[in-house]
C-alpha cells in the first residue's frame, strides 16, 4: 500500500514538473524548463518530448549553466540515453575545449537507439569532418535513418534540405509547405506539447522563399507566441531589404528591438549590421555612441551562441571598422571561437590571417590548409584552389580521399572553363616575334583586359584608369604567386585609384580578395622592382598564366579582351 502511494505521489509530481517544464518553453524559460524536466523525461513521454527541444535548437544549448551542464554529465555517465546524447550536443555544439566535437560521438553512439537524434547529430559530425574525413553519403544516410525514427532533429534537417537545395535535391519550397501541413493533419494548435514550434518557424521559412509575405508573418508570429523566441530572427529577414520604404523599416527595427528584448542572439547581430552599414554616415559623436552599441551587440550575440556574430566582431577587429582598434590578438580569438560554431567564414579567416603573417603567434603552414579546407568543407568555395594548390604541394594528405571525391572534379572543370575561355578569346602568340610589354586591367565585375604597354615611368599608370594618382597593393597572395611564377628582382603588384572611395567607385571584387579593406574601381596588374618602381609583363604568355593563377585562387577574373591589336596602346588618349 506504500509503495503504491509513493508510486502516485512520484507520478503525479512528474506530471507537475511537466507541466511547469511546458510554461517555462512558453515563456523561453530555458534554464527553469531544464530543471523541471530533466527527471521526468526519463519517464514521460510528453516531458521527453518538451525536453528534446532544447539540444535540438542549438542557441538554447547556451543557455544552461555550469551546473546544470555537470548533472547532464552525471546523468550521461550513469548512462541515460537522453542525458547521453544531450550531453554529446553540448560538446558538439559549444566545444568547451579541443576535441570535444570529436569526444560527442561516443556519447550519440551510446544514446542512438533509444534517442533517434543522436543519429542525426553523429551525420553533422561526419558532415563536418569530425572525424577526420568527410563522408557526405554516410551523412546523408544517417539524417534518414533518424528521420524514418521520427526524430525531430532529422525532420527538421530534412525540411531544410528541401527549402534551401541542400544534400544534392532541387530546391522545392512547396513541398516543405505540403509536408509539413500533412504531418500536422489540419492541426494548427499552439500548444508546444502538441506541435513543435520549429515547424511553424520553418512553414514561415518556407513561404518566405516563395515571397508570401503575409504567410510568413503569421507562421513565423504563431513560433514566437508559443516561446520559439528565434521566430524574431526570421521575422525580421523578410523586412530587412526595406530600401528606401521608411514604414517598412519601422517595422524592421521594431521586431529587432522586440527580438533584442527577449535575447534572441540573430537580433542582436542584425542590429550591429544595421548600424556597421551606417557607420559611415554618422557623425562623430553619434560613431562612438553605435560603436559601443556595435560592441555590446554582438558580444550578446556571441554570449546566445550565435553562428557568425564572432566573425563579424573579429573583422572589426581585424580591420579596425567602426570604430576598434587594429587588434590581431583579439580578431584571432573571435575567428577562433566562429570555428567552434562550424562558421566557414571564421575558418577562412584564420586562414586568411596565417597567410597574411598577420596571426598574433607562430603556427604551422598546414593550419592555413586546413582551415581552407574546413572553410570549403562549410560551403564556401572560393577556398576551393587554395585547398587544391595545399594539396598538390604536399599538404591534407589525411583528406585525400575526400578531396579526390568531392573537390577535385569541381577543380578540374572550373580549370578548364577558365582555359576553354583564355583559348577562345586571346589569339596564340608568334614565337618569332619580340616579347610583347604588357600590362592588364581587372574591373570591378571581375573582367580582365590585356593591354599592350611598355610601362616605364610610374605617371604614365594614373590615366589609364582616369586617376589622378594610385596606391600599390602589395599583398600575401601576390607575393606568394611572384613566387610561383619564379620571379628575380621583381614582384606582382596592383594599382588602384587613390580617390576611388570620393569618387564613389563600384567595390571591385577581386581587390577586395587581395586586400584586407574596400577596394574599388579599376585593378591595374604590373611587374614591380625592388626599388618600387612600375614594369611591364614580359609576354602575352606569362600574363595569361597569371590571369589563370589569380582566377583559380579567387575564381571570378575572366578574360575579356585583348591584347589591343595595333601595339600602340596611348594610355593618355
Amino acid at each position: 500500500m506504500s509503495d503504491s502511494m509513493n508510486d502516485q505521489e512520484f507520478e503525479k509530481q512528474v506530471l507537475l514538473q511537466t507541466e511547469l517544464g511546458q510554461k517555462a518553453l512558453e515563456k523561453h524559460e530555458i534554464g527553469k524548463a531544464f530543471d523541471y524536466l530533466l527527471i521526468p523525461s526519463l519517464f514521460n513521454a510528453k516531458a521527453r518530448r518538451l525536453f528534446l527541444t532544447i539540444p535540438n535548437t542549438h542557441t538554447r544549448m547556451y543557455l544552461l549553466n555550469k551546473e546544470q551542464i555537470e548533472r547532464l554529465k552525471e546523468g550521461a555517465d550513469q548512462q541515460y540515453p537522453l542525458h547521453q546524447y544531450t550531453y554529446g550536443r553540448y560538446l558538439q555544439l559549444l566545444q568547451p575545449y579541443a576535441d570535444a566535437a570529436e569526444d560527442a560521438g561516443p556519447y550519440f553512439e551510446a544514446a542512438k537507439a533509444e534517442v533517434p537524434d543522436a543519429l542525426c547529430a553523429l551525420g553533422y559530425l561526419i558532415r563536418d569532418g569530425h572525424y577526420g574525413v568527410v563522408d557526405r553519403e554516410k551523412y546523408i544516410a544517417l539524417v534518414d535513418q533518424a528521420f524514418q525514427q521520427d526524430s525531430m532533429l532529422a525532420n527538421r534537417k530534412i525540411c531544410l534540405r528541401y527549402l534551401y537545395g541542400q544534400d544534392g535535391v532541387e530546391a522545392n519550397p512547396q513541398f516543405v509547405i505540403d509536408s509539413i501541413n500533412k504531418m500536422l493533419d489540419g492541426n494548427q494548435s499552439e500548444d508546444i506539447a502538441m506541435v513543435n514550434p520549429c515547424f511553424y518557424a520553418t512553414l514561415g521559412d518556407a513561404y518566405a522563399e516563395l515571397k508570401d509575405i503575409e504567410n510568413a508573418e503569421k507562421y513565423y508570429m504563431k513560433a514566437i507566441r508559443m516561446g520559439y523566441y528565434e521566430g524574431f530572427f526570421w521575422y525580421c529577414t523578410l523586412h530587412m531589404d526595406y530600401g528606401d520604404d521608411i514604414e517598412l523599416q519601422e517595422t524592421y527595427l521594431d521586431m529587432l528591438e522586440q527580438g533584442c528584448l527577449h535575447d534572441d542572439p540573430g537580433c542582436y547581430a542584425f542590429r550591429a549590421l544595421f548600424h556597421m552599414n551606417r557607420y559611415e554616415e554618422y557623425d562623430e559623436e553619434t560613431r562612438k555612441e553605435k560603436h559601443a552599441a556595435i560592441q555590446s551587440d554582438l558580444e550578446n550575440a556571441i554570449r546566445l551562441g550565435h553562428d557568425f556574430a564572432p566573425t563579424l566582431l573579429g573583422e572589426a577587429y581585424y580591420y579596425g571598422d567602426y570604430g576598434f582598434e587594429e587588434d590581431n590578438t583579439e580578431a584571432w580569438n573571435c575567428f577562433i571561437e566562429g570555428t567552434h560554431r562550424e562558421d566557414a567564414k571564421a575558418f577562412a579567416m584564420v586562414a586568411q590571417m596565417i597567410g597574411e603573417k598577420n596571426q598574433p603567434f607562430e603556427v604551422s603552414k598546414n593550419l592555413q590548409a586546413f582551415c581552407e579546407l574546413n572553410a570549403l568543407r562549410r560551403g564556401d568555395n572560393d577556398q576551393l584552389a587554395s585547398v587544391m594548390d595545399a594539396y598538390q604541394h604536399g599538404m591534407l594528405d589525411f583528406a585525400k580521399d575526400e578531396i579526390d571525391k568531392y573537390y577535385r572534379p569541381k577543380y578540374d572543370q572550373m580549370m578548364k572553363e577558365f582555359h576553354d575561355r583564355l583559348a577562345q578569346d586571346q589569339p596564340s602568340q608568334d614565337p618569332d616575334e619580340p616579347p610583347m610589354k604588357l600590362i592588364a586591367i581587372i574591373e570591378p565585375n571581375g573582367d580582365a583586359v590585356i593591354h599592350e604597354f611598355d610601362v616605364e615611368y610610374w605617371d604614365e599608370l594614373p590615366p589609364m584608369i582616369d586617376a589622378g594618382r594610385l596606391d600599390a597593393i602589395r599583398t600575401q597572395p601576390l607575393y606568394d604567386l611572384t613566387d610561383k611564377m619564379a620571379y628575380r628582382n621583381k614582384h606582382i603588384t596592383a594599382w588602384v585609384d587613390n580617390m576611388g572611395l570620393l569618387k564613389g567607385l563600384p567595390e571591385n571584387r577581386i581587390g577586395c580578395k587581395l586586400y584586407p579593406g574596400s577596394i574599388v574601381g579599376d585593378l591595374i596588374l604590373t611587374l614591380e622592382d625592388n626599388r618600387y618602381e612600375p614594369m611591364s609583363f614580359d609576354n602575352l604568355e606569362d600574363l595569361k598564366k597569371i590571369l589563370v593563377e589569380l582566377g583559380a585562387h579567387l575564381v571570378d577574373i575572366r578574360l575579356s579582351e585583348g591584347p589591343d591589336d595595333d601595339g600602340r596602346f596611348d594610355p593618355w588618349s
